[in-house]
């Protein structure tokens, strides 16, 4: 128990408990915090390549469709 003061040693030794409780989980958080947050800009990476990528497909496509037009006639 914590050294005798005109607090209760009950409620000193709880604040004490409570405290290296919330330092204790504090590494543990902060990682979690950090791998959602690269998680999240991994996805947003990919989406972003994948939507660049979509008119690129799209200009392929219809270059092979003139081609094909083109060599039919």
């Amino acid at each position: 128990m914590a050294d005798p003061t005109l607090v209760n040693g009950q409620i000193t030794d709880a604040a004490t408990q409570t405290n290296v409780k919330v330092l204790g989980e504090a590494p543990a958080e902060a990682l979690g915090t950090l791998e959602e947050t690269v998680s999240q800009s991994l996805d947003l990476s990919m989406e972003n390549a994948q939507q660049n990528q979509q008119p690129q497909d799209e200009t392929a496509l219809m270059d092979r469709e003139s081609e094909s037009a083109d060599s039919g006639e």
